[in-house]
C-alpha cells in the first residue's frame, strides 16, 4: 500500500497543479480573488483534517 501511494503522489501532484490555472482563470470571472482563496484554504483545511483522522500520523498518537 504504501508503495502505491508514493508512485502516485507525483501523478496527483500533477494533476492537481495543471488544473489550478484553468479553475482560477474560469472562476475570476465570476468571483472576487479573495474569495477564491478562502475557497481553496477552507477546502484544504477540510481535506488535511479528514486525512489526518484517517491516517493518523505518529506525532497525533498517544
Amino acid at each position: 500500500m504504501q508503495r502505491i501511494w508514493i508512485a502516485l503522489t507525483p501523478i496527483m501532484f500533477l494533476c492537481l497543479w495543471s488544473v489550478g490555472y484553468v479553475v482560477a482563470k474560469v472562476a475570476l470571472v465570476e468571483a472576487a480573488p479573495m474569495a477564491l482563496l478562502v475557497l481553496r484554504f477552507t477546502a484544504v483545511i477540510a481535506i488535511m483534517a479528514v486525512l489526518f483522522v484517517i491516517l493518523r500520523p505518529p506525532y497525533l498518537r498517544r
